[in-house]
């Protein structure tokens, strides 16, 4: 078992209207974007979904979305301050492949917080800080850990488009771990 990344089986039960995503939000050639939902999840997610996770006892508490223009590399970091093993699942939609890429800090240093254009906390390094560890390309869902360094790597010639759900426990009121994640989307891995 990888500790960044676990496919999911594609016949979960995901529907995104892609044309309706980029028709939303007009962007320039080559810019790279990011926002957040925490209330409008129902436009992107299909109530099939919503009822799948409920079976976990998971529900999404927020939905990026993500556009990553041709021929771009994100710099590296790490969702959140403190870092945890924190998971999100993420769908791609695009032709061509990107990869994501995690990595191991060469260095020990002070983690300080930045926020993202879509509002949210993250640690960031520069690229000699980080050493590349594993690259994946995404085929279908990927269950990702978002607590460790990690970038994107847009290599081909057309846009990336991501939708990231955070599955939090309905109960619980907090984020699903990795380690937990795994045991409950056990009969879901590739």
């Amino acid at each position: 078992m990888h500790p960044f990344f676990q496919d999911l089986k594609v016949d979960i039960p995901i529907q995104c209207n892609i044309d309706m995503l980029k028709c939303r939000f007009k962007l320039s050639p080559y810019q790279y974007f990011h926002i957040t939902f925490d209330d409008e999840n129902q436009i992107w997610l299909s109530e099939k979904f919503e009822t799948w996770l409920s079976q976990f006892g998971l529900h999404i508490q927020r939905l990026e979305i993500f556009h990553t223009e041709p021929n771009r590399t994100t710099g590296w970091h790490i969702d959140m301050n403190p870092p945890r093993d924190w998971i999100k699942l993420n769908w791609i939609y695009e032709t061509g492949i990107s990869h994501m890429e995690w990595g191991e800090l060469n260095i020990e240093s002070l983690l300080n917080s930045a926020i993202s254009s879509g509002g949210t906390s993250y640690v960031k390094f520069e690229s000699k800080e980080v050493s590349t560890i594993c690259k994946h390309s995404f085929k279908g869902p990927t269950l990702i850990n978002s607590g460790r360094p990690h970038r994107i790597d847009n290599i081909k010639s057309t846009d990336r488009w991501c939708l990231s759900a955070i599955p939090w426990y309905s109960d619980k009121r907090c984020r699903v771990g990795w380690n937990d994640a795994i045991k409950i989307f056990r009969d879901y891995l590739e």
